[in-house]
């Protein structure tokens, strides 16, 4: 399950994997941070979950990010959605098992669950864009 933004974390539906492994028996439901999300990377790196918004930019850490962004414009790159994909194959390669795999993305995680789709479509049995 791929969560929306983009810079939303998949830990805000950590606290429901029980109930989507109770809706979908038999399936395995991951639930990755985006890159630069929640317990990942951070985008920026003087951000940090000790934050005011914790694993969200609080409001006067915009500025200062967004300069980090623009210097550092190589590092940035390695936040791409193209990157994040490859990251999916990984995880899905790694731990996927043997059954059908089907990737649902939600919001911003619809455009990644496509990128990964063209990169990558042998490793799915579907999309659901939501």
């Amino acid at each position: 399950m791929l969560s929306g933004g983009p810079g939303e974390s998949g830990a805000s539906f950590y606290t429901r994997i029980e109930e989507f492994q109770a809706r979908f028996p038999g399936y395995d439901v991951f639930i990755p941070d985006h890159r630069g999300t929640g317990r990942s990377a951070r985008l920026c790196e003087g951000e940090t979950v000790q934050s005011a918004a914790g694993s969200q930019l609080a409001g006067q850490e915009f500025g200062p990010c967004f300069g980090e962004v623009w210097e550092n414009a190589d590092r940035t790159k390695a936040f791409s959605m193209t990157n994040a994909a490859y990251d999916l194959d990984r995880l899905i390669a790694e731990f996927g098992g043997s059954g059908p795999r089907y990737v649902y993305g939600i919001s911003y995680g619809t455009g990644l669950a496509l990128r990964f789709g063209q990169l990558h479509q042998e490793r799915v049995d579907g999309l659901v864009l939501d």
